[in-house]
């Protein structure tokens, strides 16, 4: 009975030890996977409490800011090279169509 008691104490006190630590390297880990909306009220609430004289968390706050601005930054450029990327699709795509509407006006004088 008291190996019992031993292995789940054990047990337990592993667990606790390879839990992740809560604060900012445990949230900037998150920022990655989170979406713009919560990214931006992510920022509002880290910019609240960083400003605040004696918030708790102020530090950890304080640290998020800057790791969540570089993920809104990167996330632009990559929206602008997406939309960049789509526009030069969709002049492709009316040049192609005049090109065939062209050919086939041609093709239709030529028989007459």
């Amino acid at each position: 009975m008291a190996d019992e008691t031993q292995t789940e104490t054990t047990e337990e006190t592993t667990a606790a030890e390879t839990a992740e630590p809560k604060g900012p390297s445990s949230m900037a880990d998150q920022i990655p996977e989170m979406s713009d909306s919560q990214l931006a009220a992510l920022l509002a609430n880290a910019e609240k409490i960083s400003a605040a004289p004696k918030h708790a968390k102020k530090d950890m706050a304080a640290e998020l800011i800057p790791l969540i601005g570089e993920e809104l930054d990167k996330r632009a450029v990559i929206k602008q090279a997406e939309q960049a990327e789509r526009r030069q699709q969709q002049a492709a795509k009316r040049a192609e169509t005049r090109r065939i509407a062209k050919a086939q006006k041609e093709a239709e004088q030529a028989e007459s």
